[in-house]
């Protein structure tokens, strides 16, 4: 986080989490991005989004955006510890699935 961007730190907990772990119930079929656009809004959480030929893209969680620490720095994420090869807003979510976005500021921060 050496290169997150000056007045940014304020938007990173200290202990690194924005939301910590809780359970959601959602209906059959829901997304990942469901899941999440649900958790921020039950908290009051500010979410950025956009749409693109890919799916749904993540810009930002929390005030936190891409790009705020370095060219390739950005929100990931992650089911059941594997990172799914495809948009938040196209991965349907199963019963007792575990969802967490992740901020990296490279690539290989995966």
């Amino acid at each position: 986080m050496s290169q997150l961007k000056s007045g940014h730190e304020r938007y990173v907990p200290n202990d690194g989490y924005i939301i910590h772990a809780e359970s959601h119930t959602v209906n059959r079929g829901s997304t990942a991005y469901d899941v999440l656009k649900l958790a921020c809004s039950a908290h009051g959480i500010r979410l950025t989004a956009k749409s693109t030929s890919y799916g749904v893209y993540v810009v930002g969680i929390n005030n936190l955006d891409e790009k705020d620490c370095g060219s390739a720095s950005g929100w990931m994420y992650k089911v059941n510890g594997t990172v799914p090869m495809t948009s938040c807003g196209k991965y349907k979510m199963d019963s007792g699935d575990n969802l967490v976005f992740y901020y990296v500021c490279t690539g290989a921060d995966r």
